[in-house]
């Protein structure tokens, strides 16, 4: 049973104060732990492979497109949030982040 869930090996390196790389490396197998913490996916399959993903900003009231991002990164360049908080928001973690609110293009994200 998971005692916490992330958005992102990011947010989990942050909160136990261990480096991004060293969450990556026990969740591809590449260590079992990294300073006593264990980490798994919540979920297996083809969306864990990484790569970068297309955003969708959308009117939070209506959901039409008002713009689409190659990736979050981009999403967050541009209108000046994280990239972080863009996945949280597209991920369902977060109803809006500053107003905005995102999907990711494809839903099976």
């Amino acid at each position: 049973t998971p005692l916490e869930e992330f958005c992102s090996a990011a947010d989990a390196a942050k909160t136990f104060g261990v480096a991004g790389c060293s969450v990556n490396h026990v969740l591809t197998g590449r260590c079992k732990s990294t300073s006593g913490y264990f980490f798994r996916y919540k979920f297996d399959g083809e969306m864990f492979k990484g790569g970068a993903k297309a955003v969708l900003h959308l009117d939070p009231d209506t959901k039409e497109l008002i713009t689409e991002y190659v990736t979050a990164k981009a999403a967050g360049l541009a209108l000046g949030v994280s990239n972080s908080d863009v996945g949280r928001v597209c991920n369902g973690f977060k109803p809006m982040i500053n107003g905005l609110f995102f999907q990711w293009k494809d839903a099976n994200q």
